[in-house]
């Protein structure tokens, strides 16, 4: 959310539009930091061999975009969103630079990430998930509050999905 009011804009817009909050649909939930390359790391290992695996054997993960000069996957996508979650983790410093997302590089230095190796996590909970937190149009307020987005995150993630290694 890289706009600091989104809640009072969508707010005013439903308003001038006549329209009513029936329920979230979908919320897609973002964590960067050059740590997440540590799970481009076990995904690959998951791939490449069975030393990793996962506790959820229910869960596809597919990878795409190869990079060869390293000999290693980086970008996978995790689950089905038919289940009500899914994820992917891929490098967000490349896509910002692809795609000219220059509003992305100024959000993290405001924040002091650094943005020279910004790996994604993102996942994605669809009303299947998300109805039973019950939300309203006024829980929107509550997306900006770190600590709000960081719980429903490990509720859903912890869970989900979790890799260990075997011997």
């Amino acid at each position: 959310l890289y706009t600091e009011n989104y809640d009072s804009i969508i707010n005013y817009l439903m308003g001038v539009l006549g329209l009513s909050f029936k329920r979230m649909a979908r919320i897609d939930i973002a964590v960067d930091g050059e740590t997440n390359e540590k799970l481009i790391y076990w995904l690959n290992k998951l791939c490449k061999s069975k030393t990793v695996q996962l506790n959820n054997k229910a869960i596809s993960i597919s990878a795409d975009e190869l990079n060869k000069d390293v000999e290693r996957w980086e970008y996978f996508l995790i689950g089905k969103g038919k289940s009500g979650i899914s994820a992917r983790i891929y490098n967000k410093t490349k896509e910002v630079i692809k795609k000219r997302k220059k509003y992305i590089t100024e959000y993290w230095v405001k924040n002091c990430i650094a943005h020279q190796n910004v790996w994604r996590f993102e996942i994605q909970l669809n009303y299947k998930k998300l109805r039973k937190y019950h939300f309203e149009l006024s829980d929107l307020k509550h997306f900006k509050d770190a600590g709000f987005i960081g719980a429903i995150f490990t509720n859903e993630v912890r869970l989900w999905l979790r890799l260990y290694h075997v011997r």
